[in-house]
């Protein structure tokens, strides 16, 4: 594991224009996971939670 480290410095270094725009869509892909990790959350709540669906619309 440690040969790799040099070869993957300089790799980063010279794809360092590439690496940012990855860097951005990978950022944007973690964020629309997140989005879709509450959805999927919020479902399986109102699921097996359905009381307290109900309890913030009471409010």
């Amino acid at each position: 594991m440690e040969n790799n480290l040099p070869l993957k410095k300089g790799f980063l270094e010279e794809q360092d224009g590439e690496l940012k725009i990855a860097k951005k869509g990978i950022e944007e892909v973690f964020l629309s996971n997140k989005i879709k990790k509450f959805e999927f959350l919020k479902k399986i709540k109102n699921k097996f939670f359905p009381e307290m669906k109900n309890s913030k619309k009471k409010k």
